[in-house]
């Protein structure tokens, strides 16, 4: 009776380890469903550009790691900080008055908006400085692979100094990063970077030289802008770091009297108003702080002089002394 009594004792165990590997199966198939879709948060807002497809919210909070070194206080003023006596005009877009010069948007993909921005501005400031006789279409790519240090890490000022020296390259001339291919080539530089910090000396700088470079918080509602004056929602989602764009100009609504920044981003023309925008100057402060450079210019370093071989039989040893 007793061996009789095991059978259903050893048939419930069996059927309970079995629950068991199943469960454990389950859990761990959920596991990796998890790991599977880890990242891929559904989109709250809808109509992304092309930019977006296929990233996860993740991904762009990466993608904004746009700041400043340790060393950004000692970069001086731009000299329009303080023309008090230069007027501006109530509205200006450089689009209309130097239609040549801006180059066009870009995509900038998985790398960061700050090389796009600098590229973009280096350009457009040397033709409009040019009063449109020059035009220029530095690459992003130089700078994202020639200068690790400032543009991979999103510095601000530090990547200005490789634009400073020893410069870009113009259009589709090819390019390495090796300091011997450099000389005695042409190149774009400029010759620092400076700072800006009003609304007033950043007009006063467009006006004379050209855009500028602004540092935008990125809100939920700014990745699918489609147009109008963007203004950040009463309780917006902000993503953490900053974004690098190129400031053009500003201007008004004719009907609100709104105030507004014309900016260029770098995510495509599928954003905003062909991939430029217009931002509400109470909805983000660019008079905080922004960056440009001094006068764009183009400059060519001489070959270095070679030394000539001489073969020893054609040396005077007699001739020297020791």
């Amino acid at each position: 009776m007793a061996r009789r009594g095991r059978k259903p004792e050893q048939g419930s165990r069996k059927q309970l380890l079995g629950a068991v590997v199943m469960l454990v199966a389950a859990g761990m198939q959920y596991m990796q469903e998890m790991r599977k879709s880890a990242g891929q948060v559904q989109w709250p807002i809808d109509n992304l550009p092309v930019q977006f497809q296929n990233w996860t919210l993740l991904d762009v909070s990466r993608s904004l790691n746009v700041s400043f070194s340790q060393e950004y206080r000692v970069v001086e003023p731009c000299e329009s900080q303080y023309d008090l006596y230069r007027s501006v005009p109530n509205d200006y877009d450089p689009r209309y008055q130097f239609p040549n010069c801006l180059t066009s948007v870009q995509t900038q993909g998985n790398h960061t908006s700050l090389a796009h921005a600098i590229a973009t501005i280096v350009s457009d400031r040397y033709c409009i400085q040019s009063k449109s006789q020059l035009q220029a279409n530095v690459s992003p790519q130089q700078l994202l692979e020639c200068d690790e240090a400032g543009f991979a890490l999103g510095k601000v000022d530090t990547a200005w100094q490789y634009v400073s020296n020893p410069g870009l390259f113009n259009g589709s001339t090819p390019w390495k990063c090796e300091e011997e291919s450099i000389r005695g080539r042409r190149r774009i530089k400029v010759q620092e970077a400076c700072l800006l910090f009003s609304e007033a000396a950043i007009m006063r700088e467009i006006k004379a030289n050209g855009p500028i470079l602004g540092l935008i918080p990125v809100y939920l509602d700014f990745l699918n802008y489609t147009g109008g004056i963007y203004t950040p929602q009463a309780t917006p989602q902000q993503f953490p770091g900053q974004h690098a764009i190129e400031v053009i100009g500003w201007g008004s609504d004719m009907y609100s009297g709104e105030a507004y920044w014309i900016v260029k981003n770098s995510w495509g023309k599928d954003w905003g108003e062909r991939g430029f925008g217009r931002v509400s100057r109470k909805g983000v402060d660019f008079g905080q702080i922004a960056f440009t450079a001094r006068p764009v210019f183009e400059v060519e370093e001489p070959e270095p002089k070679k030394m000539t071989a001489v073969r020893a039989e054609e040396l005077d040893l007699g001739r020297i002394v020791l």
